[in-house]
């Protein structure tokens, strides 16, 4: 059977041949205007695809869809296609200005990218497999953090699984001038895992007035239960990080139980995230618990620091020179602890112990100034 569609901007031409063991189709389709699907292409798009059973029943297949700046070329095989079909295909996808995906994807899109992939899968989206191993150049999302790592050629090789409720990311990587990546997990219910480690060339690209140099990262996690365990080490110009602990009930009310030990050689690269000017070197070692919203914890800490700045010039005055700091506090509600504090820096002494709360309001607080001058006039 041969069956022709026309319309002023699209051919739609068909022929099929049904025979046990042995139907065939053909399809060859050319849209006039390719702006009619994607506003900024111009020009038309081809489609030509191909379909043949045999005697097992099994379906190969092949496909070409070509515009201007971008073609897709696959292969594949359809079994049980008349009850629940199992698709799988492989091919390549070139496209050359992904600027003109912009539109249909909600987001300014940049650059251009070319990659084989392959895969498998059933209709019902009970299982899934696929592969996908290319290359982008230059690609932008909008997202600036991202699109600086992402400049030049960058090499990715993802494997993606599904199965049931499952999903898995196999031993996934991307590579490129600015950044290295190497990324697995599994959403398995509550046995859901991750591993992600990486290196980023230029730590300045990721923050914004950050030291030259190379950053590299390792974290993991396991869930358990509503909780997970995670790990996580980071070490880069005048930073460092290293976090063991439990994070607690994230999607609910989440909080972390564990030890963090930390390091910041010029704390002017967090401003931003600050939003007011930083400065200033800090060691920090902490443990214990906290929710994130603070209205509980239980924490020991200890930090030495030298020519802290936070924007205040009295309060700034005060943390002049080196400094050191312990508290060992806790709280539930609205009911707080201060089991110990004290904060030395070179011009103050101050040292705290009590709670505050509605059972108890006795907070002893001792303070020294070294020197007075620094704040009056004369």
């Amino acid at each position: 059977t041969l069956t022709t569609l026309e319309t002023p901007n699209a051919n739609l031409t068909g022929r099929v041949l049904l025979k046990s063991g042995g139907s065939t189709l053909a399809l060859n389709g050319r849209l006039a205007d390719a702006a009619l699907l994607l506003p900024q292409v111009s020009g038309p798009i081809q489609l030509t695809a191909e379909a043949q059973e045999d005697a097992s029943r099994l379906w190969t297949w092949n496909a070409q869809v070509a515009m201007d700046r971008t073609r897709l070329d696959a292969t594949g095989t359809a079994r049980d296609v008349f009850t629940l079909p199992i698709i799988a295909g492989n091919g390549r996808l070139e496209a050359e200005r992904l600027a003109d995906f912009a539109e249909l994807a909600g987001r300014p899109l940049e650059g251009a990218i070319a990659t084989n992939f392959s895969g498998e899968m059933v209709s019902d989206l009970s299982r899934a497999a696929l592969k996908l191993s290319g290359t982008g150049t230059d690609v932008k999302s909008g997202i600036g953090q991202a699109d600086a790592l992402l400049e030049g050629n960058v090499a990715f090789d993802i494997r993606l699984a599904k199965s049931g409720e499952a999903v898995l990311l196999e031993q996934s990587t991307v590579e490129g001038p600015q950044v290295s990546l190497i990324a697995e997990g599994a959403l398995i219910g509550e046995g859901s895992r991750f591993d992600v480690s990486g290196r980023i060339t230029n730590a300045s690209r990721l923050l914004t007035g950050a030291p030259q140099g190379a950053l590299s990262f390792d974290t993991s996690g396991k869930q358990d239960g509503r909780d997970w365990l995670v790990a996580a080490t980071a070490n880069g110009p005048d930073v460092a990080l290293d976090l063991e602990g439990n994070v607690l009930d994230p999607v609910g009310a989440p909080g972390l139980d564990g030890t963090v030990t930390a390091s910041a050689g010029d704390l002017t690269i967090f401003s931003d995230l600050a939003s007011r000017p930083i400065s200033g070197q800090v060691n920090l070692t902490a443990e214990g618990s906290a929710l994130a919203d603070l209205s509980a914890f239980d924490v020991q800490a200890t930090a030495t620091g030298q020519g802290l700045s936070i924007g205040m010039a009295e309060i700034d005055r005060l943390l002049a020179g080196a400094l050191s700091a312990d508290i060992d506090a806790k709280r539930q509600g609205t009911d707080i602890t201060v089991r110990t504090a004290n904060l030395s820096p070179d011009l103050l002494n101050v040292t705290a112990q009590g709670a505050l709360g509605r059972e108890a309001r006795a907070l002893q607080l001792e303070a020294r100034l070294a020197n007075v001058a620094a704040f009056v006039d004369g």
